[in-house]
């Protein structure tokens, strides 16, 4: 995003310095006396817009994925698909105000302002871009395509970042699933006091077993999807195996007890 609005912003600028106003209505057709300008301004607007193959669309996308697979939390959804329908329609709504843009200056029938006293401009007192300016945006526009082409490299090297917050995130979910579990349990074991109260000790011990055994396989499910190979994946699949065998030796004590 960074990238296609500093382009955008030069884009304006240099065309400020030709025509020293920025309003919309005073110009069009642009692209027929400065297409290298129209070129470049073209492609910052489609990286805004997130169009496939430029860098926005990768951050868009994963933005939007991220939103709407969002697990819930004791039932209430940390975002979610309404929060990712809400952002797309933020999505569509800049497309229409970009291309409108577009359209409107770049495009069209050849509409100029007045540029008396601006000085000279371009290559041989033209109105394109000169070499400097050029320059300028090229680099700009080289690394809107690398990252919209081949983002893999730049993802890699935020992965053990994200991996990292990401665990926090589940473990801090995961802790107040099993609290909010525990309270249930300690209200249920409460009503059940009055009538059992001799049997109480030992069917507390049992639901904690019970419930340090699930949110045990929960974490290592959760190891399991982050798990980067092989011998990492099998070693968690035992664990979750052992600690699977040993909730049902529990769930069949419990229910034998009752």
């Amino acid at each position: 995003h960074g990238l296609a609005t500093g382009g955008m912003f030069l884009c304006i600028g240099m065309l400020y310095d030709r025509f020293h106003t920025r309003e919309i209505n005073r110009m069009s057709g642009l692209a027929k006396i400065m297409p290298a300008w129209a070129f470049f301004f073209c492609l910052f607007a489609f990286a805004s817009v997130g169009l496939p193959g430029l860098n926005g669309f990768i951050g868009e996308f994963l933005t939007m994925i991220g939103t709407f697979s969002s697990r819930a939390v004791n039932g209430s959804p940390i975002l979610g698909p309404w929060y990712a329908i809400l952002a797309a329609t933020g999505v569509i709504l800049a497309a229409i105000y970009l291309l409108f843009l577009v359209g409107k200056i770049v495009f069209g029938p050849l509409n100029l302002p007045h540029w008396e006293d601006t000085g000279e401009t371009g290559i041989a007192g033209g109105h394109d871009l000169s070499y400097r300016e050029a320059m300028t945006l090229v680099p700009i526009a080289v690394v809107c395509v690398a990252i919209g082409l081949f983002p893999y490299p730049i993802l890699r090297s935020l992965e053990p970042a994200i991996q990292e917050h990401t665990q926090y995130v589940h473990d801090e979910i995961d802790r107040i699933e099993a609290e909010a579990e525990d309270s249930a349990l300690v209200i249920e074991d409460s009503d059940l006091n009055a009538k059992t109260p001799s049997r109480q000790d030992a069917k507390e011990d049992e639901h904690d077993a019970i419930t340090h055994a699930k949110v045990t396989i929960q974490k290592l499910r959760m190891n399991l999807d982050l798990a980067t190979s092989n011998e990492e994946r099998h070693a968690i699949e035992r664990e979750i195996t052992a600690a699977l065998d040993s909730l049902v030796k529990l769930s069949t004590n419990e229910g034998a007890n009752e």
